[in-house]
């Protein structure tokens, strides 16, 4: 019973984590436009500035706040339909994942590349064997402007290779994700993991 309420209250505790970092990042934004608004109202109208500024403050909070619980119900939402547990880590739009597999460098490396198959529109933008990195575009879609995917390659030995595959968005901006760069490293380690006999993912 213990257990299950303490489960419970680090889902929610990771909700509202992560309701409240899109909130502040919107009420910059919010903040820097509406700004702007009413200074041209307070010039233009001749506004009493108390006014301005308590209808200012009301805008910029209110709509902050719907924005914010809007992209992040949407995100949480994105993730669930993953089947992968809520955590601060899974709502993240950059994700990373390490997996070690037993097979040699050099094709390990090919591998990473062929892996790229299995996304929708992925082109590689990077590639250097010795350096153990490869770097990969996806293509624009609803959930997302393009996500950059990166793996890191090192040679534990001579059967086994460790691979760190990161994704996020093309764009630092962008607040959501809808699961996309999630869904990106969990289809890639899969496919790593399940193209040899020997997988150990972290």
């Amino acid at each position: 019973m213990e257990s299950k309420q303490l489960s419970w209250s680090l889902l929610i505790s990771s909700q509202l984590k992560f309701y409240f970092k899109i909130l502040a990042k919107i009420l910059i934004i919010c903040s820097i436009v509406t700004s702007f608004a009413t200074g041209f109202w307070i010039i233009s109208l001749q506004t009493p500035w108390l006014l301005a500024a308590s209808i200012w403050f009301g805008v910029t909070l209110g709509a902050s706040g719907a924005i914010a619980a809007a992209l992040s119900l949407s995100q949480i939402l994105a993730v669930r339909r993953l089947n992968i547990p809520i955590s601060d880590e899974t709502l993240r739009v950059h994700q990373t994942k390490v997996v070690e597999i037993m097979m040699p460098y050099e094709r390990a490396f090919e591998l990473c590349v062929s892996s790229f198959r299995i996304l929708k529109g992925a082109k590689v933008m990077k590639s250097n064997q010795p350096l153990g990195y490869i770097e990969a575009l996806t293509g624009v879609s609803w959930k997302t402007w393009g996500d950059i995917i990166s793996f890191r390659l090192q040679a534990l030995d001579n059967d086994h290779t460790r691979i760190e595959v990161s994704s996020r968005p093309r764009y630092a901006l962008q607040l959501v994700d809808y699961g996309s760069n999630l869904s990106n490293v969990e289809k890639i380690s899969k496919f790593l993991t399940e193209a040899t006999d020997d997988p150990f993912p972290k």
